[in-house]
């Protein structure tokens, strides 16, 4: 018999999944937040103050800095690349990390599920 609360935790999985599927298809993705890190990371290499400084060279973007100053040295890296490209790459990158953690809270509620459930649980989205 399935514990009701590894219950509740597949059903919150599969509609995560569901929502996940419908926002990749059917919304464009929204680099809002990114462009605030892109610029930071620019900011960074350039010596520039991280708060109090305009963040205009992007539209659309958020407005502001609010994370702790070491935080963007994590988006450094990212201005290597043009800012669409960096953008895809975060994307990408933050869904290679929504699937680990799934697969995580997978094996984690459901232990003796076969590797093969979990993969299948991970790919089967809607198409």
């Amino acid at each position: 018999m399935i514990h009701h609360g590894r219950l509740t935790l597949f059903a919150l999985l599969g509609i995560s999944e569901i929502l996940l599927s419908l926002h990749i298809y059917f919304l464009p993705p929204s680099l809002f937040d990114f462009g605030v890190y892109y610029q930071v990371g620019q900011f960074v290499l350039e010596g520039r103050p991280l708060y109090g400084t305009p963040l205009t060279r992007i539209p659309n973007t958020g407005s502001r800095w609010l994370y702790p100053p070491i935080v963007s040295l994590l988006f450094v890296p990212f201005t290597m690349l043009s800012f669409q490209t960096a953008g895809w790459v975060w994307i990408i990158v933050s869904l290679l990390l929504l699937i680990v953690g799934m697969k995580m809270v997978i094996q984690t509620a459901f232990p003796d599920l076969p590797s093969v459930w979990t993969g299948a649980i991970l790919i089967n989205v809607p198409r």
